[in-house]
């Protein structure tokens, strides 16, 4: 599995994560390490999991937040169908 383009202005995936997990987490009142789930699932697992026919594939691939992972398939889980 291949990573999508580090984000421009950031050296490395890490540096993202972390900066952009601080606010998430207070933009929508989770923890850091919440917030910084959310950002790894929803901008470096989403892309991944939605190019189809390849095998990191899935049908559940869209990442609806970490707050609002009640609203996936069952409760807990923070994946829908695109």
């Amino acid at each position: 599995m291949a990573l999508p383009p580090t984000p421009v202005g950031y050296d490395n995936w890490n540096a993202y994560i972390e900066e952009q997990g601080a606010i998430v987490a207070a933009d929508q009142g989770l923890t850091f390490q919440e917030g910084k789930a959310s950002v790894k699932l929803g901008d470096v697992a989403e892309p991944v999991r939605q190019d189809v026919g390849t095998p990191s594939y899935r049908e559940y691939n869209v990442f609806t937040t970490w707050a609002d992972r009640t609203v996936a398939p069952t409760t807990g889980r923070p994946w829908r169908t695109s």
